[in-house]
């Protein structure tokens, strides 16, 4: 086993100069393109578990065809890490091909290129449950509980989104239960909140992305997914699940109605608007999480030096500050 550089740990010492790098990467996205001459070429996300960075391979490369193959995942990778002015961080690659069973002899390990939650996600599990167990109405409490343990395994282990927030193993337990939290402190603060209903919307707002999203390295979408999305999905998991719990049809239609509006509105996929107190609730503390997963994943992956990330564009298109008050 050879001694492997991470692609955060090369970043940070690269300075401004150019710097020489190998190791192994997990292709994240991967595009067929045209040059201004109708040359294809790839634009390559490869990533580890501490970085991701842009390529670019052009169709002269011996290896274009294996890499623009889409079983291709994971590869072994030689080149140089460089700061364009124009186009910013990039790695120039100079080898690169699928790796292969000996190469876990040099070093690669599919756990060290998925990045994953930096909590515990047994005991982020466990917490969860204990929540499910608080709603007090008996029928939607073994609704909760329901869905969740039917969905334990997927659960643990999903994302809560492909890219944009908490994109790592545990992503979705954790974005789950921070929520959940906050639907508790919510309910706790505003009496006029029903407080069984908004805590099971928070448990259950994204469980439809445990079928949105697979289980490969890079949690593409499923047919499914794309087809109806995760926002439908999941309100369907809830009718469907009611229907065995006999759940009365008026609570089970303001469940849904949750998880059918949480994206507050319909130009960022909400199926519905928010039409209740608990939902308009819902969207805002998911909402708030959201966006701090996305200023959370800026600060650790964003290799610009000095206080300021690079322009963010999900969060208006503008630097963020890293620096403390003191």
């Amino acid at each position: 086993m050879i001694e492997l550089e991470t692609l955060a740990e090369a970043i940070r010492r690269m300075g401004e100069e150019s710097l020489p790098w190998r190791g192994f990467l997990v292709i994240a996205e991967r595009y067929r393109k045209l040059t201004k001459k109708g040359d294809p070429y790839l634009s390559l996300k490869l990533a580890d578990a501490s970085a991701s960075i842009e390529a670019v391979l052009f169709s002269d490369h011996p290896a274009f065809e294996r890499i623009a193959d889409p079983l291709t995942v994971y590869v072994a990778v030689r080149g140089n890490l460089e700061r364009s002015p124009k186009y910013g961080l990039q790695l120039t690659v100079v080898d690169i091909r699928p790796v292969c069973e000996e190469d876990r002899e040099l070093g690669f390990d599919e756990d060290n290129l998925i990045p994953v939650t930096p909590y515990d996600i047994e005991a982020m599990w466990d917490e969860l449950v204990d929540l499910a167990g608080e709603v007090t109405h008996g029928a939607l409490q073994e609704t909760v509980v329901k869905i969740l343990a039917e969905n334990a395994e997927t659960a643990r282990r999903w994302p809560a989104a492909q890219s944009v927030h908490q994109a790592y193993r545990g992503g979705w337990l954790e974005h789950t239960l921070f929520v959940s939290r906050d639907a508790r402190y919510y309910a706790e603060k505003y009496p006029e909140l029903d407080a069984d209903l908004l805590l099971a919307g928070a448990i259950l707002h994204d469980v439809g992305k445990l079928k949105e999203l697979d289980g490969g390295p890079t949690y593409d979408y499923t047919d499914e997914g794309r087809f109806v999305g995760h926002v439908v999905i999941g309100a369907q998991m809830v009718r469907d699940a009611a229907r065995e719990t006999e759940l009365d049809e008026r609570r089970t239609l303001l469940l849904e109605h949750l998880i059918l509006s949480h994206h507050g509105e319909r130009e960022f996929g909400a199926a519905t608007l928010p039409k209740t107190r608990e939902a308009v609730v819902l969207h805002h503390i998911d909402n708030i999480d959201a966006k701090l997963g996305i200023f959370r994943r800026y600060l650790a992956e964003d290799p610009t030096p000095g206080d300021w990330t690079r322009r963010a564009w999900e969060l208006g298109k503008q630097p963020l500050w890293r620096g403390e008050a003191d």
